[in-house]
């Protein structure tokens, strides 16, 4: 049966991104706490903490999905080059699928939630017992998506000060590949429901969304923040998140 996905792309309007002169600087999926009170960053990225607190009045507050993750890439260009990733892809929720058992004919391994009993792999319910340090210990073993990939749940919220991304919003129908690859359903991706990023503005996307960076051109700086909301996080809780599928950029 084809999958369907429905995404959502929701534009927040403007936002601060303070700039650094010198130098590139990179924090990837930093984890922290959201309470309510201002959260505070490692001393190399101070610069972004009111970015990031302003970013965070927009997501309520939720018991028992509390842990975000921030990045931070901010970067000058001596050539034509991508900041992120190439491709169209999604990000999912950040979160590995607990049953996954990786087979290559030599040996088994399980990720996140399986575990070897007795010489066999016993799937665990849930990811509580992950540690997120997200250090892939399996050489060429890529993480499947798995069931994390969802409408309701997660998301992530971006802004930069250089258009460096567009994104598809609305319903597809497909499989999602490995990687988040969103291949199969190129032929979807139209420009009927393109949309690209405004720089210096915040956006909100579900984390089934298709998304891919845009060349950055010589000579030009991109500073682009990404939160990660956690994966259990229920998003119908974001204000005017009733747009769905909606184009809002």
């Amino acid at each position: 049966m084809c999958k369907i996905h429905k995404t959502t792309i929701l534009n927040f309007g403007k936002i601060a991104i303070p700039d650094q002169k010198f130098g590139n600087t990179k924090l990837n999926v930093y984890p922290f706490t959201h309470t309510g009170r201002k959260v505070s960053l490692p001393s190399p990225y101070s610069m972004w903490e009111d970015t990031l607190n302003e970013m965070l009045k927009h997501i309520p507050l939720q018991e028992g999905a509390d842990e975000h993750y921030i990045t931070i890439n901010s970067d000058f260009f001596t050539e034509d080059g991508f900041q992120r990733g190439e491709g169209v892809h999604m990000d999912g929720n950040f979160c590995v699928d607990p049953t996954f058992v990786y087979d290559n004919g030599d040996f088994k391994a399980g990720w996140g939630g399986s575990r070897i009993k007795k010489g066999h792999f016993v799937a665990l319910p849930d990811n509580a017992h992950v540690t997120m340090n997200w250090v892939i210990p399996y050489k060429d073993v890529i993480i499947p998506v798995g069931t994390y990939v969802s409408d309701q749940l997660g998301g992530i919220l971006i802004a930069s000060n250089n258009i460096g991304t567009r994104a598809w919003g609305g319903i597809f129908y497909g499989e999602v590949s490995d990687g988040g690859s969103y291949k199969e359903m190129e032929s979807q991706l139209t420009q009927e429901n393109e949309q690209f990023i405004p720089a210096n503005e915040l956006v909100f996307m579900t984390s089934n969304t298709p998304h891919e960076t845009i060349m950055v051109p010589r000579g030009e700086r991109r500073t682009f923040l990404r939160l990660t909301l956690n994966h259990q996080y229920k998003n119908n809780q974001i204000k005017k998140l009733k747009t769905l599928g909606k184009k809002n950029v």
